[in-house]
């Protein structure tokens, strides 16, 4: 397996692309307010409506459509890989660029699952990987303990050095 002519391909362990759900949602949305404003400006608002009121709905949609690109171009999918040389490559993937970084298990901590609770008072978890700078790769996290485990598990068979 190769990532390009002679270039060896990483082996994925644990990945989230729930971000590019709202990439694509978003990229709809202001399809579709540049069609609305275009129509606008073409035919005016609709008949029976004052223009001022539409412009101003209009308006709003926009505000709350660049908010939300705003938002999300700051929310990345990310992926935790390991290379062919042993080392843990870490992605974080935005809409505008992607940032890699390679670490070697030497300077990683693996913690336990976290357990915490949500805004409603019920129990998440979160699996996470110390980076040396002191920042949090979240590896996984939920509700479902398994789900936590399984992330970590899996982190931990392909670097055991880190079960320390």
């Amino acid at each position: 397996m190769t990532g390009g002519p002679g270039v060896p391909r990483a082996t994925p362990l644990v990945a989230n692309r729930t971000p590019a759900v709202l990439w694509v949602f978003l990229a709809v949305w202001v399809g579709m307010l540049c069609m609305a404003t275009w129509v606008t400006v073409r035919d005016g608002s609709p008949e029976g409506y004052p223009p001022e009121l539409f412009r101003a709905l209009l308006g709003l949609f926009w505000l709350a459509g660049l908010c939300m690109v705003a938002y999300s171009a700051n929310a990345p999918c990310f992926f935790a890989a390991v290379t062919a040389d042993g080392r843990l490559r870490l992605t974080w993937r935005y809409p505008h660029r992607r940032r890699r970084q390679a670490y070697e298990a030497t300077e990683l901590t693996l913690p336990e699952v976290q357990e915490g609770t949500d805004n409603d008072g019920d129990a998440c978890f979160r699996a996470v990987l110390l980076l040396p700078d002191g920042a949090e790769f979240v590896l996984a996290e939920g509700h479902a303990r398994e789900a936590c485990e399984a992330a970590r598990s899996r982190v931990l068979a392909a670097f055991p050095s880190l079960g320390r």
